[in-house]
């Protein structure tokens, strides 16, 4: 499963740059970078420590279950970063991620419903996507000084069992 903030994601099929900017409130003041990387970091460290504390199934059986739950913490974590009004210069690095989220969790959906059918290898597939196609987004946040939210080594998938 993909970390909130680095979560990897397939096709670009999240929301638009504009529909993530609106969701800001219009009398909403930017933050200034260092702000915006210190919350956004915050964010992010709690739910990779959330997410490491989620215990892998031991069987197929219960890998339903379990990505439901990592997936209600990365839709949450996204709330949150996306109340985030980012400074003028962040705000490409922003849409990147809350894009990659949404990918990502669209892409987990999908797991979830393979899971529940028994199709490992869906699943398997499914969380591979999801863990490639943030790279983008990963080194953009990297670039712009995250760690957390731009680190690729928080965002192992969970294997099927």
């Amino acid at each position: 499963m993909a970390s909130a903030c680095s979560s990897d994601g397939a096709d670009d099929v999240g929301p638009s740059a504009t529909a993530a900017a609106s969701a800001e409130p219009a009398d909403a003041q930017a933050l200034t970078t260092e702000e915006y990387i210190r919350q956004g970091e915050i964010i992010c460290a709690e739910v990779n420590a959330s997410f490491e504390a989620v215990a892998p199934p031991d069987d197929p059986s219960g890998l339903s279950n379990y990505l439901t739950e990592l997936l209600s913490l990365a839709e949450a974590a996204r709330q949150d970063f996306a109340a985030l009004v980012p400074p003028a210069d962040g705000e490409d690095v922003h849409v990147a991620l809350l894009e990659s989220l949404d990918t990502s969790n669209e892409i987990v959906e999908g797991a979830i419903i393979a899971a529940e059918a028994g199709d490992t290898v869906t699943v398997e597939d499914l969380m591979t996507q999801a863990g490639d196609a943030s790279n983008a987004a990963n080194e953009a946040a990297d670039a712009y000084g995250f760690d957390a939210c731009g680190s690729s080594d928080s965002t192992e998938a969970p294997s099927a069992a």
